[in-house]
């Protein structure tokens, strides 16, 4: 038997429930975020919020997911699943607030499993780099956010596996030196458009 306690004003979704001001929360589990807007760049681009918070979209040189992170919860993790059209990519993500993308202030170290190739990098960009690489091979990504609402820094954590080359796994750890307050972020690939799904989770008790 899981070990329940309420929130005013948790998100309705946790359980199911769409009126109550009090719902019940698994301690230590995650509770989906519906994001306030989405937004969607690129020739033939859409991007939709599903009935349960989770966001679809398609053939996106950009994408925008604004509310997601909120006073409700401290730390956050997003569950995706991404693929492109044609031939290999990288993409970038960037933290956002009330809209507009914070461009300054990222650092990022990567660690890379390439057929049987272990490599190492530091970039230095204006974004939190290299966050999926693939093909056209639907890949996963799992994203977690440390304290991006709060008015302090903000690190983040990404794993990625994808089937280019049979099996290919990216890791990366990023920091985020502006000590401020954001709602979303943006995911842009670095060449074609891609497609896929995400659904963000507020971590409770944490």
């Amino acid at each position: 038997m899981p070990l329940l306690t309420t929130r005013a004003g948790a998100s309705s979704r946790a359980f199911g429930f769409t009126a109550l001001s009090e719902v019940p929360e698994i301690l230590g589990g995650m509770v989906l975020m519906t994001p306030t807007s989405v937004a969607a760049t690129g020739t033939g681009s859409s991007a939709s919020i599903g009935t349960n918070g989770s966001v679809t979209f398609s053939s996106c040189a950009t994408l925008s997911l604004n509310g997601v992170f909120n006073t409700d919860y401290d730390n956050y993790v997003a569950v995706t699943q991404f693929a492109a059209t044609t031939g290999d990519w990288s993409a970038g993500m960037r933290i956002r607030s009330a809209g507009t993308d914070s461009t300054t202030g990222y650092s990022t170290q990567r660690i890379l499993a390439d057929n049987t190739t272990v490599g190492a990098a530091r970039p230095s960009t204006s974004y939190w780099s290299e966050i999926v690489i693939t093909d056209d091979q639907r890949s996963g990504s799992t994203f977690y956010f440390w304290g991006p609402f709060l008015s302090q820094t903000t690190a983040i954590r990404a794993t990625n596996a994808f089937g280019y080359k049979n099996s290919y796994f990216l890791d990366i750890a990023g920091h985020h030196t502006v000590s401020s307050s954001y709602d979303g972020f943006t995911l842009y690939p670095l060449a074609e458009a891609f497609s896929g799904s995400i659904a963000v989770y507020g971590l409770v008790g944490t």
